[in-house]
């Protein structure tokens, strides 16, 4: 079962490059799913089946990612392309927006990570800590209201949420933001030392806008948790650039300056070495 649940994510990889596949976009792909096979051993079949939709989703979004690394280095100057599976760290108050998954899917067919996309995508943003998760959960942590006057359980269970799942849930949530509390903020390869085939790809992600603002796009509960505690600094991984902030990092490297407004931007710290 594990390998039909493996051999469909390459399919899917496959059938999205159609006849654009080369041997270097292939080997990639076995070399992802050898790492799924290694983190399925690790793992009792229980938990990988009851995983596989999300775990398949993000293996396809990883395995076509590092493609479209390869597909961009054409478009831009080679340097300027970051990789698609890096983390950086930043203080979460720099990502001060979010944007919803339909919104996004409305405006861009496929989202790969470390792609570049024009566009007025981030333009649909809204300010995250107006978000209904982050609000209740200010609620619950700073303020000790009950999960069941939260406005995030209210909306849960209006969706069709059993409510004893919904408050297993919260209690996960509590878990983690005292584990955080007491232990700090740890990524999950520290987490997950050789469980998860892409750890990387479980972290807060965020897109970037063509002004350079940070967009959370997954790891909301998480990022409200580092805001709460007033984290310095969490890890992420960027999942989108407008082309205009790409620009930017393009410039650095082909005119070797950056510009005094942005110049402290973590998205450019991996940059700064060209800058003359």
């Amino acid at each position: 079962m594990i390998r039909i649940l493996i051999n469909y994510s390459a399919c899917k990889v496959k059938d999205s490059f159609q006849s654009n596949i080369n041997v270097k976009r292939m080997a990639i792909m076995r070399k992802l799913i050898k790492r799924t096979i290694e983190y399925s051993r690790h793992e009792d079949i229980s938990t990988t089946l009851c995983s596989g939709k999300k775990l398949t989703h993000k293996l396809i979004t990883h395995g076509f990612s590092k493609a479209v690394h390869f597909q961009k280095r054409g478009q831009y100057a080679q340097e300027s392309i970051a990789s698609p599976w890096g983390l950086y760290y930043i203080n979460p108050v720099r990502i001060k927006y979010t944007i919803s998954q339909p919104d996004l899917r409305n405006n861009l067919t496929l989202v790969p990570y470390g792609g570049i996309r024009s566009g007025d995508w981030d333009a649909k943003k809204s300010k995250f800590e107006d978000h209904y998760v982050y609000c209740s959960f200010v609620e619950r942590f700073l303020n000790g209201t009950p999960w069941t006057e939260t406005e995030y359980y209210r909306i849960q269970i209006e969706r069709g949420r059993d409510k004893q799942e919904m408050l297993r849930q919260l209690k996960h949530y509590e878990d983690i933001y005292n584990i955080i509390q007491e232990d700090g903020y740890r990524s999950q390869q520290e987490l997950n030392p050789q469980k998860l085939p892409c750890p990387e790809a479980h972290e807060v992600t965020v897109h970037i806008g063509r002004n350079g603002e940070y967009i959370r796009h997954d790891g909301r509960h998480r990022l409200a948790i580092a805001k709460i505690l007033d984290l310095e600094r969490i890890p992420v991984r960027v999942c989108l650039r407008h082309s205009e902030w790409q620009r930017v990092r393009d410039m650095i490297v082909s005119e070797g300056r950056v510009p005094h407004d942005v110049g402290d931007h973590p998205d450019l710290k991996d940059l700064r070495s060209t800058d003359t």
